[in-house]
């Protein structure tokens, strides 16, 4: 059975640097699924012109990608923010992949290193990374949460490697399956 691992967090937070760190220590093949990488799949003036609505398109486009590749036996993560805002997307993938063994973990780090990275990357919006993080509440059931301020990313990639789901009755997508 195929494995996803969800890293959700805000932007600025280590997942996608995260997400190479794991598919460098895995023994297996695991594609990286990215709501930027989507997003940046279509010409700039969809998302100027219809920003929400191109990125919802984005969002549903990856998921079900993601689905098409589990269904052939092929590993997944998936980086992406799911904050209040897009508490749809969550029940999205809950449905999408209630076959598939899915480790949800929540990526985060400390204010102050979430705004210097968010300036020094200077293709955001200075500012959306905490207001993302002010909008984070409604998600409380993870299954691993890793604070990337703490730990480097070979560090927290093993420990998430070291602490996949193998059992989707027992993981946090079936107890919000549950609760949404």
């Amino acid at each position: 059975m195929a494995n996803i691992i969800f890293l959700n967090g805000t932007s600025s937070a280590g997942k996608t640097t995260l997400a190479k760190e794991i598919q460098l220590q895995c023994k297996e093949r695991y594609f990286h699924m990215s709501i930027d990488t989507f997003c940046y799949m279509l010409a700039p003036k969809f998302l100027e012109e219809d920003l929400w609505n191109s990125v919802n398109i984005a969002a549903t486009a990856m998921h079900r990608t993601t689905v098409s590749l589990c269904t052939d036996g092929e590993n997944v993560i998936i980086d992406n923010v799911i904050d209040d805002t897009f508490i749809h997307w969550l029940k999205e993938c809950i449905n999408l992949f209630e076959e598939f063994n899915v480790t949800f973990v929540y990526v985060y780090c400390d204010k102050e290193d979430l705004v210097k990275r968010e300036e020094e990357r200077g293709d955001r919006e200075v500012g959306q990374a905490m207001y993302q993080l002010n909008n984070m509440s409604i998600i409380q059931d993870y299954d691993l949460q890793v604070n990337t301020s703490l730990k480097s990313s070979k560090e927290c990639a093993r420990y998430i490697l070291n602490n996949l789901t193998n059992n989707k009755n027992e993981s946090a997508f079936h107890v919000l399956a549950e609760k949404l």
